[in-house]
């Protein structure tokens, strides 16, 4: 078998956008820990108004992403993401300066609007061939998990030496510098000039694909195991470890994750994307079932394997949606599979919160029965060999 290997071009590309979504990623999860408690700080602040400000970045990601995907099929990959990263930054600015909850509502809001994860995969698809794709999409997950880690581990320790504020400040700046790297190193993407007549995605058609549904839903549920697991965990070892030790969990468990998806991601590339699935869902089952067991070690195993199957599904899942759809229609089709993603990330947060305040046992009962629904749905999923033209979503002239 040939070996799959990048061109220095593909490296400089693959790498280049993965910085710039880990360092989106970095400056999400390193304030996420303390919205809360910063949101009730400010002017005309109530918990109903702070959980708005926590909330409303996802939904506004989730509805910015079908019209970020299709605008990225008329003007081109690079125009979005740089408006995206904009966006960001602005969003971030604004949020450093503000003094009363509302405003903090409109910058998490125009943090939102910056939804350019889709078009990243899509721009991905574009430049890289398919048997290497699954790589590609790993290499975005690798950065995107340390960028986590790094957050979640770095963000207590920032906290304790400058405020809020200047955190916003600072993941301002990163985001700024990504959007500056991205504007003068990545050479610019030609769809602005092969699609001045924009093709329609057949939507009809797009319901009607088993393969698309089965991806999305799949999507949905491991963006609803992750808000879930990391809702719960927290709590849970609030009370075993504190607060300040939770990195003795999640940074090894982030570190044997992206290894274990370094190795997944090759195999899935030789023709074993179903197989790979199957197993991280089953990971993923595993890290449910654990929080039933209130012992730091049982978390601390079932956290890993949540993490490696979550991070192989990540780069496996999206690779295969892009594989679905030819380069007209990418922005647009990975748009839709984001969109049904963030659904699940807010549906992982609400559902969570309601049924932890009824019984503590409730919520790990769910994460086990979308996990066995995650199985189910990926045990047959086409492997990277055989996807044939009839998978491919249609478009109209």
């Amino acid at each position: 078998m040939e070996k799959s290997v990048f061109s220095r071009y593909e490296i400089n590309f693959v790498v280049s956008l993965a910085v710039a979504m880990a360092l989106r990623q970095l400056a999400m999860v390193m304030i996420l820990p303390f919205m809360s408690v910063y949101g009730k700080t400010l002017l005309y602040s109530t918990p109903a108004l702070v959980g708005i400000a926590i909330g409303i970045y996802g939904l506004i990601q989730g509805i910015m992403q079908m019209p970020f995907g299709s605008l990225s099929d008329r003007i081109g990959r690079k125009n979005v993401i740089t408006i995206g990263s904009l966006f960001l930054a602005l969003g971030l600015a604004l949020a450093a300066m503000a003094t009363n909850i509302y405003l903090l509502i409109l910058a998490r809001a125009l943090q939102g609007i910056g939804a350019v994860a889709a078009v990243c995969f899509s721009w991905i698809g574009d430049n890289i061939e398919e048997k290497k794709r699954n790589q590609a999409m790993g290499i975005v997950g690798i950065f995107s998990g340390a960028a986590g880690v790094i957050g979640f581990v770095g963000g207590p320790f920032l906290y304790n030496l400058i405020s809020v504020l200047k955190l916003f400040l600072c993941c301002s700046i990163l985001v700024f510098l990504s959007w500056l790297y991205i504007v003068i190193f990545l050479k610019k993407d030609d769809n602005n000039k092969t699609n001045k007549k924009a093709k329609k995605v057949d939507y009809k058609g797009l319901i009607k694909n088993k393969l698309f549904v089965k991806l999305s839903i799949s999507g949905f549920i491991i963006s609803y195991a992750m808000v879930s697991i990391f809702y719960i965990v927290p709590i849970v070892l609030e009370k075993s470890v504190g607060t300040a030790s939770m990195w003795k969990v999640f940074l090894p468990a982030t570190l044997i994750g992206i290894v274990i998806m370094i190795v997944s991601s090759k195999i899935a590339d030789r023709g074993k994307s179903g197989v790979m699935a199957f197993l991280s869902f089953a990971c993923v089952l595993f890290g449910g079932a654990s929080l039933f067991f209130n012992n730091f070690y049982v978390i601390l195993l079932g956290t890993t394997f949540f993490m490696a199957g979550y991070m192989n599904l990540s780069a496996i899942l999206p690779g295969s949606v892009t594989k679905l759809s030819t380069k007209d229609t990418r922005g647009t089709i990975t748009g839709i599979y984001n969109t049904v993603q963030f659904i699940g990330s807010f549906a992982g947060g609400a559902l969570t919160g309601l049924l932890w305040g009824i019984n503590n046992h409730l919520p790990p009962v769910f994460i086990v029965l979308v996990s066995v629904l995650g199985c189910i749905l990926v045990r047959r999923l086409e492997n990277s060999d055989n996807y044939k033209v009839d998978n491919k979503v249609k478009v109209h002239e």
